[in-house]
């Protein structure tokens, strides 16, 4: 009876560590009302939703097209990391689904505020968070200009230089030809 009473103490108590683990993460990276398209944040200033990120018509230019953007950011995920959101690699420095480096996340969040968009999504917590990286990728590509997904391809694989050396890079020709192959399979997960 003791031991079931311990087990039962147990469960409570990882379920009540999960439970606050899941409200510091959102109240770091901000809660998002899906149903209004409101953010809910401590901040003083306003920050950036995904729906008004997304939607901004200071991106325009580059918006991508909603089927292209669900395939693309599965296909890039999948060469990236298999998928695998805890993904760590490039000796530390590229981390989550979509193999973020610091210096990635904080391009595009200079380019964001630079539209008026205050971004307050630190990289520790957020980069391991696939909507968030997506939003992050978008701002990047609309920064550097990628109108393609092969330009997309390339500055996410290779930074701000991607798109010059599209051309005369076999390491980015090899990366696209890798993220083609997922579209064409349909290998993502």
């Amino acid at each position: 009876m003791k031991r079931q009473q311990r087990n039962s103490g147990l469960i409570v108590a990882i379920a009540i560590i999960l439970s606050l683990c899941l409200v510091v993460g959102l109240s770091v990276c901000g809660s998002v009302d899906r149903t209004r398209g409101t953010q809910h944040s401590r901040a003083a200033t306003p920050v950036a939703t995904p729906l008004e990120y997304r939607v901004s018509t200071r991106l325009e230019p580059v918006s991508i097209p909603a089927h292209t953007q669900i395939t693309l950011f599965d296909a890039i995920r999948q060469v990236e990391s298999g998928g695998n959101s805890h993904a760590v690699g490039d000796n530390g420095k590229s981390r989550g689904p979509y193999q973020i480096s610091r210096a990635y996340w904080d391009d595009a969040c200079e380019y964001a505020v630079s539209l008026d968009i205050e971004l307050r999504w630190p990289y520790d917590v957020c980069v391991y968070w696939p909507n968030y990286c997506e939003l992050i990728m978008t701002g990047y590509w609309a920064r550097y200009g990628a109108t393609t997904d092969e330009e997309r391809m390339a500055l996410h694989v290779a930074g701000p230089t991607g798109i010059a050396k599209m051309g005369t890079s076999k390491e980015i020709q090899a990366y696209i030809k890798k993220v083609r192959n997922c579209f064409d399979k349909g290998d993502v997960r």
